[in-house]
């Protein structure tokens, strides 16, 4: 049990600088914020990929579901802190959903191998389609 709690409080800690240094970065250099994206982008889909494989692999029987649970937890948290630092750092649309599309095309292609992937890619498509929608194409002022 004291395991699992230090490793939250890594994880706190870790977040806690990370989302500091993001901040910095865009507030510091302003020109970098869709780079800054791509990069915790680019984090979020390895992270988020690899958690939905993971449930994939669990529903399938082929990952036994006590090893598979704390592991989705993480990495699935992971992802979506990544994604949430990206969405609110990035100027644009095109980091945000780049890096989903590009990592749905590798898991089609892994599908081919192994059909467990087309639902990964399935999962990434659709990520990367919602934040297509959700990021407006440019900063709206509000009054």
């Amino acid at each position: 049990m004291f395991s699992f709690l230090l490793f939250l409080g890594i994880l706190g800690i870790a977040s806690v600088a990370v989302a500091a240094l993001v901040g910095w970065l865009a507030r510091n250099f302003p020109r970098s914020r869709n780079t800054v994206a791509l990069m915790l982008t680019f984090c979020a889909t390895f992270s988020l990929g690899f958690s939905v494989d993971l449930i994939g692999q669990g529903f399938t029987g082929s990952l036994p579901a006590a090893n598979a649970i704390p592991p989705i937890f993480t990495w699935f948290g992971i992802g979506a802190f990544c994604q949430m630092l990206a969405f609110y750092t990035a100027r644009s649309r095109w980091p945000l959903f780049t890096p989903h599309i590009l990592n749905g095309i590798l898991a089609a292609f892994a599908g081919l191998s192994h059909p467990c992937h087309f639902f990964v890619a399935f999962v990434l498509f659709f990520i990367a389609t919602v934040l297509y929608v959700a990021k407006p194409r440019y900063r709206v002022a509000l009054i």
